[in-house]
């Protein structure tokens, strides 16, 4: 005698996405939690909650726009390939546009 394997039930849309939200938040929470413990060790002066929350921010803002732009994409393995494009593009100008000192921009950095 076979077991009875039952079926899964197809959850509604805004369940389906809300337990996908959960999941990611579960997963970014672990590793925001890991990467805070290790910043900690080389930032001592900075207090713990601070860093956790700058982390979890960082990795809740990167669920949101992962989520922006699948819902731009009808295919999921393009969405896949776009978003880290994306991501990437978005973050270029910061790098593009600003230095690291204060005169690094306008070439002036013998003066400092």
């Amino acid at each position: 005698m076979s077991p009875h394997i039952s079926p899964s039930l197809p959850l509604s849309p805004p369940l389906s996405a809300a337990d996908r939200y959960v999941t990611a938040l579960v997963q970014f929470g672990a590793n925001a939690l890991l990467c805070a413990l290790v910043c900690s060790l080389f930032l001592p002066h900075t207090p713990f909650w601070v860093l956790l929350l700058y982390l979890s921010l960082f990795c809740l803002t990167c669920v949101a726009f992962s989520f922006l732009v699948a819902a731009c994409f009808s295919n999921a393995v393009l969405a896949a390939a776009a978003c880290p494009v994306a991501f990437f593009a978005l973050v270029l100008p910061k790098y593009l546009f600003t230095g690291t000192r204060c005169g690094e921009m306008w070439g002036d950095m013998g003066r400092y």
